[in-house]
């Protein structure tokens, strides 16, 4: 039934709309244990690098010719419409987004890492503010890994040929200033730019610029971690990498002398989270909140995920998966876990659910409240969670639900059966209740039509359903009249 009556689920699940004669139908889901997971792309690119801020999810699609150069444009889907954010043949990557902005870097030309690439032919970031793009960028420079937090961004500045002379950058929209300054015999790097408000954090390597004499991979020192305030930089430790920041709370890894721990810090007191014989990386944080992955440091076992949430740390997962990548929002926590191919899974802190179940891999979660977004099989995927889950939670992969519009006669006596098909795009593994009532429109019950109501089952494997509503026949000479299922 694919016509201009075909709507995607809301991503509330709390109720369906249809058009009906130029009306609508809302369909209720009396069954609040409910992930509907939608496929928003659905084409012969490759998509990735989800990102999601609320209902908007960002992306970057493209194509790779083979030969090293990749032309990948940006897309952004609101809730309802996915629209393009460029169109030129640009590799644009790295997409980022805060409300309805938007920054990536694009580079029309990709080029060897180690050679002088002439200007127009580097990587430059954009950005785009919900109507406009602009480039925030026009220099030799490779500018790249640009991140966002409301009207700031945040990039690094590699210069060529080596790139080990880098520099940071940020705009708030309407002045750029630079961070950090590099002087003296010392090649520079940084990494793991992140940014909240106006506070940025950073990891910083140096080697001597020598060094790049003899070796185009020259041994980097870690100098620890830097935190710029929106006034001041100052540097919180003397080494450490993978630097998050919520406000003025920082998370990172750090070496303690037998393997990597994580560690925490107010602004004020840091602490250690960890001690023990894993290795704990990849820290996340959300306020007070922190997720990261753990692993034997002989490499040799599972990878399991820990949360701390600002008192005490559980252990999330106790299985041979490899769990990797987990990111945080509030006491909710979603990452990837290897079991033949990558499946993505889904914690509130008290329940565990596994949100995918295929053969191919599902990667690179992204959270934001109870919306979860990632890659597989080169398309972009959404869930939307109920407030609450048990381990008794339907996970509902279909795309759209449907239905019929009816125009019938109605008569001049007696009443008519008007029946109305809804159906779903795939069947579910699970049952689906659906709470249904007539409310009155142009047509009114008693008059036109005899009031309606009950609910349906899809039970697994269904994907039709019918409802019957009773129209009441007369004499009088009548405009089309309609009514809304609710």
């Amino acid at each position: 039934m694919n016509n201009q009556n075909d709507v995607l689920l809301p991503t509330t699940l709390d109720e369906v709309t249809f058009p009906l004669d130029v009306q609508v139908i809302d369909i209720e889901q009396q069954n609040k244990e409910f992930i509907n997971i939608i496929q928003l792309t659905n084409n012969s690119y490759h998509d990735s690098e989800p990102q999601i801020w609320g209902n908007n999810v960002v992306w970057s699609g493209g194509y790779n010719y083979g030969i090293g150069i990749i032309s990948s444009g940006i897309f952004l889907y609101d809730g309802a419409t996915t629209i393009q954010l460029t169109n030129n043949s640009y590799g644009n990557s790295n997409p980022e987004i805060w409300g309805n902005n938007v920054v990536w870097s694009g580079n029309n030309q990709v080029s060897s890492w180690y050679s002088q690439v002439p200007d127009g032919y580097d990587d430059e970031i954009f950005l785009y503010d919900g109507t406009t793009t602009i480039q925030l960028t026009d220099n030799k420079y490779e500018d790249v890994e640009p991140q966002i937090w409301g009207n700031n961004v945040v990039w690094l500045k590699k210069d060529f040929p080596e790139y080990f002379n880098e520099e940071i950058f940020l705009s708030d929209g309407l002045a750029t200033i630079q961070l950090t300054n590099n002087v003296g015999n010392i090649a520079t790097k940084y990494s793991q730019l992140h940014i909240s408000g106006q506070n940025v954090v950073w990891s910083r390597f140096e080697s001597p610029s020598s060094d790049l004499i003899s070796s185009r991979f020259p041994i980097l020192n870690n100098k620890g971690i830097f935190l710029y305030d929106g006034t001041t930089t100052i540097q919180l430790t003397e080494g450490g990498y993978e630097p998050k920041i919520w406000g003025n709370n920082v998370v990172w890894q750090g070496w303690d002398g037998n393997n990597n721990e994580v560690f925490f810090s107010d602004g004020t007191t840091t602490i250690q989270l960890t001690d023990n014989n894993y290795e704990d990386v990849e820290p996340q944080i959300w306020g007070n909140n922190v997720v990261w992955q753990g692993y034997s440091n002989d490499y040799d076992g599972p990878t399991e995920i820990f949360f701390y949430d600002g008192t005490t740390t559980i252990q999330l997962t106790d299985n041979s998966y490899y769990d990797s990548k987990p990111q945080i929002w509030g006491n909710n926590v979603v990452w990837q876990g290897w079991d033949g191919n990558n499946e993505i899974f889904f914690s509130d802190g008290t329940t565990t659910i596994q949100l995918t179940d295929n053969n191919y891999d599902d990667n690179d979660p992204q959270i934001w409240g109870n919306n979860v977004v990632w890659s597989g099989d080169r398309e972009i995927f959404l869930a939307t969670l109920p407030s609450e889950i048990s381990e008794s939670t339907s996970v509902i992969v279909s795309s759209s639900m449907f239905i019929n519009d009816v125009s019938l006669v109605e008569g001049d006596e007696g009443n008519t059966d008007f029946t109305f098909t809804i159906s779903i795009a795939e069947a579910s593994k699970e049952t689906i209740t659906v709470n249904y009532a007539t409310s009155d429109n142009t047509a009114i019950a008693g008059e036109d039509y005899i009031a309606t109501s009950g609910s349906l089952e899809f039970a697994p494997g269904e994907t039709e359903k019918a409802i019957i509503v009773e129209v009441i026949g007369d004499t009088n000479v009548e405009k089309t009249k309609s009514l809304p299922l609710i």
